[in-house]
């Protein structure tokens, strides 16, 4: 079966997000809606305005609909000419290969891409799995990838939550 999505599609439909000092990744589901972790703009309010990091300067979003206790928000903004990407439903396999395209440093001029293995599911909490295999360094902060799309099989299956150790 065809990928929906190759690597080039994911990283440019993937923004960064800022709210207050706050940062993290979303990405397009349709031409002006993006999908991101909730906590990514928790500190929303009249002050504290949210925005997504384009090289053209910074673009304004609003709250669209927010789920605190799935971590999901979606927001809306206007002027992005890209391509939104597919949000699939699937069962996921354990050790089933995955990526993740994302911003995970702060002021990083360009989207990281991580390849890694559905690891364990995770029970009584609104993740619903752990991904190993990333080389990345446990002792180095990695939260700019929270709102991040994980990709299997070129479909978006889940987004990122947050760090554990060497696992997201």
């Amino acid at each position: 079966m065809k990928p929906l999505i190759n690597p080039s599609q994911a990283m440019e439909s993937c923004l960064e997000i800022h709210c207050g000092a706050d940062q993290g990744t979303g990405f397009l589901i349709t031409e002006n809606t993006i999908l991101t972790a909730y906590h990514v703009i928790a500190d929303y309010n009249e002050d504290q305005k949210i925005f997504i990091k384009t090289a053209e300067g910074p673009i304004d979003c609003n709250v669209m609909n927010i789920s605190i206790e799935l971590d999901l928000c979606l927001l809306t903004c206007d002027g992005l000419n890209l391509a939104p990407l597919p949000l699939e439903a699937s069962i996921l396999r354990l050790w089933e290969p995955c990526q993740i395209h994302g911003f995970p440093y702060r002021s990083s001029a360009s989207v990281l891409s991580l390849n890694g293995k559905i690891n364990q599911p995770v029970k009584d909490d609104a993740s619903d799995f752990t991904i190993n295999e990333l080389d990345i360094d446990p002792n180095y902060d990695h939260d700019g990838l929270s709102g991040a799309p994980v990709i299997i099989e070129g479909k978006v299956a889940g987004i990122v939550r947050r760090q554990l150790d060497d696992r997201l």
